[in-house]
């Protein structure tokens, strides 16, 4: 395999965290600040181009790599993050917990339903009628009729009313869901967390990825994970003369 790539990284550069792939790829209009010299680097891709790679660990290699050559190239290049989907999180999460099919999740049912305050749910409930034209007055029934949809997002008085409750649910299913061997269940999440990347609230991003695959996929969610200096510094003294490749 002389020659031919087997793994690659898509990075941003950015002033500030990028907290959506619209603006990543230009399809949003950048704030006056991008005009200034670039002091964040955004991963947004990383991908195996052979899938008998999967698993052995290169991603956290090629991170570091990337990472020293930006360093190298790039010296105002302070924060080191990504932009990531959350893949699973409608289709194999939430979507099942909506309609009510057993689910071995720590999100029970009554637990999802504790994350809309009860003062809105009326608000909500009169939004699924109106976009619907479908009478119910079961809110996980409601919330599924909608979010199965992929116009839910250009219905705006629908997604101001359930913004909040579903990136806090989307970071309860990061940080708290777990697989046999206790690490986080959904599996980018898997791999940031356990090289080192941190993740707090305020890095989920509602629409951030507006597209039909992306709220299919997410619900329209995407994540900054965050690599801290302490992690680069340490990665990079493990690392460093251990690699027989450069970039």
């Amino acid at each position: 395999m002389l020659q031919e790539p087997v793994l690659f990284i898509e990075v941003a550069l950015t002033r500030g965290l990028a907290r959506s792939i619209h603006e990543i790829l230009g399809e949003k209009t950048l704030s006056s600040d991008r005009d200034k010299a670039p002091d964040t680097a955004i991963f947004y891709s990383i991908n195996n181009t052979q899938n008998g790679l999967a698993g052995l660990g290169l991603g956290k290699v090629l991170i570091f790599q990337v990472v020293e050559a930006l360093k190298r190239d790039n010296p105002g290049i302070k924060t080191y993050a990504t932009l990531s989907p959350i893949p699973g999180f409608w289709e194999r999460y939430l979507k099942p917990s909506l309609q009510g099919e057993p689910v071995h999740f720590t999100l029970s049912p009554e637990r999802l339903k504790n994350f809309f305050q009860e003062k809105l749910r009326p608000q909500i409930l009169d939004q699924v009628r109106r976009i619907t034209g479908q009478e119910t007055d079961d809110l996980l029934e409601a919330l599924h009729k909608v979010l199965s949809r992929t116009d839910w997002f250009e219905q705006k008085e629908f997604s101001n009313l359930i913004q909040k409750p579903l990136t806090e649910i989307a970071y309860f299913y990061l940080t708290q869901e777990k697989n046999k061997l206790g690490q986080p269940l959904n599996p980018v999440a898997n791999f940031h967390l356990a090289n080192g990347a941190t993740v707090s609230p305020n890095q989920i991003h509602f629409a951030a990825n507006h597209s039909p695959r992306g709220l299919l996929e997410s619900c329209g969610l995407m994540v900054n994970y965050i690599y801290s200096q302490t992690w680069l510094q340490q990665i990079g003294r493990t690392m460093k003369g251990l690699l027989p490749w450069k970039i």
